[in-house]
């Protein structure tokens, strides 16, 4: 399974980012993050499996192209890019994940990620999902 983790290189993307690349399941993580060179180098202290490439996670189109070239989307990074994130998810039929914490995105996007036939999960962040991460990190 190819993963894109949006926000990777980040003080939660860096574990999580650790944590996929080591799994059975995960051939290969792609950290997609707006600052290529500290995405490049977060991926360097991941693993062989993982890459880097330059994402604006508030640009729909060119985030729907990006997302359709992986199983799986994984966004770790700012508040500000759940909307679009889910948005570009919906429309290149890809199942998506955030630990972002507003209920935004759900509630607004629940019907299409339906019609879509995809999985779309936000919210995780908040309570175990931030403090596994924690741990992780430390």
């Amino acid at each position: 399974m190819r993963v894109l983790l949006i926000g990777g290189s980040g003080t939660f993307g860096l574990p999580t980012c650790r944590v996929l690349a080591g799994l059975d399941e995960v051939d290969e993580v792609v950290i997609g993050a707006r600052n290529l060179e500290k995405a490049q180098s977060a991926a360097r202290q991941c693993g062989d499996n993982v890459s880097a490439i330059q994402v604006d996670a508030t640009d729909v189109p060119a985030l729907t192209e990006v997302m359709d070239n992986f199983d799986f989307i994984l966004n770790v990074s700012s508040y500000k890019t759940e909307l679009t994130a889910v948005q570009a998810a919906i429309a290149a039929g890809k199942n998506y994940c955030d630990m972002i914490s507003t209920t935004t995105a759900h509630e607004q996007l629940h019907a299409a990620a339906q019609e879509a036939g995809i999985t779309a999960i936000t919210g995780i962040g908040l309570g175990a999902g931030i403090i596994n991460m924690i741990a992780v990190y430390m």
